[in-house]
């Protein structure tokens, strides 16, 4: 991302966080209105409450498309020079976060609590030593892991459809790459060169 692309982005970002927080103030007063108005006109008092409703809808629609885009912004550095993206990805790569994601990885390789879908065993044990290798990185209290590897390590086991782990019509090469590239973003130096490997 450019810089102008990423003031594109923060823009875009703020306008939907605006817009829900202002479907909440609009929700809120309508709401209020309906509740003071309902004993001199019931069918007034409910088309307020259904505008106070529908507002709250909104609300929670742009919400989600903001938390959205922010995730997905996580993925590009640059992006981080917007505050959203930078608190999002401080949380994501925190290390409580990423002992969650090592957890997650190492049951999904080792089929523990539920069994897994046959593409995905096939997936998951076809690239059994980068996801354990990419376990015990992302556990490690030393290493050094930029905020962008983590989000798309968080995406490639939350996201089913656009993950080449889950989604068995992706190419199994594209989750080689995508592993890889998740592992270059890593660095450690108390791990030695074998797990890398």
């Amino acid at each position: 991302m450019n810089a102008r692309e990423v003031e594109i982005a923060a823009a875009g970002v703020e306008r939907l966080r605006s817009g829900a927080r202002w479907s909440v103030i609009v929700a809120g007063t309508l709401a209020a209105i309906a509740a003071g108005t309902g004993t001199f006109s019931r069918w007034f008092a409910v088309t307020l409450g259904a505008g106070a409703a529908i507002e709250l809808l909104l609300a929670g629609v742009r919400w989600l498309r903001c938390r959205e885009r922010v995730q997905r912004l996580a993925l590009e550095p640059a992006a981080y020079t917007i505050p959203e993206v930078a608190r999002f990805g401080a949380r994501a790569s925190a290390l409580p976060e990423r002992r969650r994601l090592a957890q997650c990885l190492d049951a999904m390789v080792h089929e523990r609590d539920h069994p897994l879908e046959l593409h995905l065993v096939i997936r998951a044990s076809s690239c059994a030593q980068h996801l354990d290798a990419l376990a015990r990185e992302l556990a490690s209290p030393s290493a050094c892991i930029e905020p962008a590897t983590v989000v798309a390590c968080r995406r490639l086991i939350t996201r089913p459809v656009e993950s080449p782990l889950y989604n068995p019509n992706l190419p199994e090469d594209d989750l080689r790459a995508l592993l890889m590239r998740i592992r270059g973003g890593i660095s450690d130096p108390e791990l030695t060169g074998a797990l890398r490997g």
